[in-house]
């Protein structure tokens, strides 16, 4: 699987496109749901139910399943359902958690590429 949307997210940001890379990464983890629901035949889950079964196959941490479960919630209300009054200023609102969400998922990355490679085998 490529990851070209990390990359693409990061640049993103950089860039100053904060709500598109916030909408990027939140692609890509769900890219990761869909791969692993059907590789081990799940059934459809809400995504709060997805997130956490990510967290449980790939042995992810509390904190990575509240940041990726932030992560879903940042993009509905702002990329998916933008609130006209608070498009404006959503880095100062969000700044720092999208720092700490870049890195879980960077951490998710990880630790998918060795489920993949495992699964390979």
């Amino acid at each position: 699987m490529k990851f070209t949307h990390l990359i693409k997210s990061k640049n993103l940001y950089i860039n100053f496109f904060e709500e598109e890379a916030i909408t990027t990464l939140d692609n890509l983890i769900d890219t990761i749901i869909s791969y692993i629901k059907f590789h081990d035949k799940l059934p459809t889950m809400n995504r709060n139910n997805a997130i956490e079964n990510l967290c449980n196959t790939l042995c992810l941490n509390s904190r990575i399943e509240k940041d990726l479960k932030d992560l879903y919630k940042i993009r509905c209300r702002f990329t998916a359902h933008p609130a006209p009054t608070k498009w404006w200023d959503f880095i100062e609102i969000y700044e720092k958690d999208i720092d700490r969400i870049f890195s879980s998922v960077h951490n998710v990355v990880i630790k998918f590429y060795h489920y993949e490679r495992k699964k390979e085998l």
